[in-house]
């Protein structure tokens, strides 16, 4: 009898503070691939790699310990690395996009955090 899969969150960090493990997400790399045809061949055009990386986070009533919301308001460039595919993937950007949402029968109270950033580069460990 073969084991099941183990899936967990995907622990995401930004500088060397891990700023939690989404509750849901999803990290898009964006190749900047084109075909360029002339006369008589086609070329491809290769431009720089970005990424985005969207992100929802529990808020903790205490805050979080590194401030997303104050750094979307600073323009902070980060260091965002997050686990996927066996490894760390690293890049540079910013936050693009925030968003706090909270339903007080629920009792949660939750953020969506929109990273961009360009050149990708896998690492094997934080």
């Amino acid at each position: 009898m073969a084991a099941n899969p183990i899936l967990r969150p995907v622990p995401v960090y930004v500088g060397s503070a891990k700023i939690g493990e989404g509750k849901s997400g999803s990290f898009q790399i964006n190749p900047n691939v084109a075909l360029e045809p002339a006369q008589d061949e086609t070329g491809i055009s290769c431009g720089v790699v970005t990424c985005e990386v969207d992100l929802d986070t529990i808020m903790p009533v205490a805050g979080m310990k590194t401030s997303l919301l104050a750094m979307s308001i600073n323009q902070t460039q980060v260091s965002v690395q997050l686990y996927v595919d066996a490894g760390f993937v690293t890049f540079e950007g910013i936050i693009s996009g925030a968003n706090v949402k909270w339903d007080v029968a629920k009792g949660s109270c939750d953020g969506n955090w929109k990273f961009i950033g360009a050149s990708p580069s896998p690492n094997p460990t934080v």
